[in-house]
């Protein structure tokens, strides 16, 4: 019986849990999700922004009659059902081991996305909030999608100045609330640079393309203030990712 015991262990090992009803998986299992709650991805995205949307055209309303200052954003989900839990406890309840699997599941939307990036950064938190949360959810995500996709993560960006919560805020409000919040780390840029200039003698601000982090797009203002933070120091492209996005309401879609 021991035997039997040690070699069902090794093949079938116990205390993994999947992430979403913590039933234990028989092994190790992909995303650590087992089969009864396996994630929808967003598949049925705009093209601009990444937000789901009910409708068979190509751009939501806001990216067919506005311009982002990055050029495209995917997330992974939308922000609903089992995945809002999921991001609240990894977000609110200290369960930082989450960014290991929502960090796969971003990987792969980026590599199915077919994007091209130098480098990672991730949208920073404002220092009051960060000492009562203890970390930044974005920048453990970043972090881990660096370690996947094999690309190195800078924090380019500070959060100068605290802002309300932004929860129940339209889009207009949220943009006036986020302006000017945000703000450059001159020493990442300056290791940024360092890192890809040692790749390459010649590169230039304006020739790096950045993958920007945040865990949800919500109307887009907080992305659109970084990428135009970074633009606005030289970087040639912004691209963004999030582990979700809230999806467009059906009166707005046409």
């Amino acid at each position: 019986m021991a035997k039997e015991r040690v070699i069902s262990e090794l093949f079938y090992p116990d205390g993994i849990k999947c992430i979403v009803c913590d039933a234990e998986l028989p092994s190790e299992t992909r995303y650590c999700v087992c089969d009864s709650c396996k994630l929808p991805f967003n598949v049925d995205y705009c093209k601009i922004c990444g937000r789901g949307k009910k409708s068979h055209a190509a751009y939501c309303d806001d990216c067919k009659h506005g311009k982002w200052e990055f050029s495209v954003a995917r997330s992974s989900f939308e922000f609903a059902g089992e995945v809002k839990n999921l991001i609240y406890r990894f977000k609110y309840g200290n369960e930082r081991y989450l960014s290991d699997y929502l960090g796969e599941f971003m990987a792969d939307t980026y590599f199915e996305s077919e994007l091209s990036v130098d480098a990672i950064t991730y949208v920073p938190l404002h220092k009051k909030r960060l000492r009562l949360r203890g970390y930044n959810q974005s920048e453990l995500l970043a972090r881990r999608i660096g370690e996947l996709i094999s690309l190195p993560t800078f924090g380019l960006l500070d959060k100068v100045s605290a802002t309300k919560n932004l929860a129940k805020l339209n889009k207009k409000m949220r943009q006036d609330v986020i302006s000017g919040s945000f703000g450059l780390n001159s020493g990442e840029l300056a290791r940024f640079l360092t890192t890809m200039r040692g790749i390459n003698d010649d590169f230039r601000f304006e020739d790096a393309k950045i993958l920007l982090i945040d865990d949800i797009f919500t109307t887009g203002a907080t992305s659109n203030e970084c990428a135009k933070m970074l633009k606005g120091v030289g970087i040639g492209e912004v691209f963004v990712l999030c582990c979700a996005s809230v999806p467009m309401l059906p009166e707005l879609i046409k």
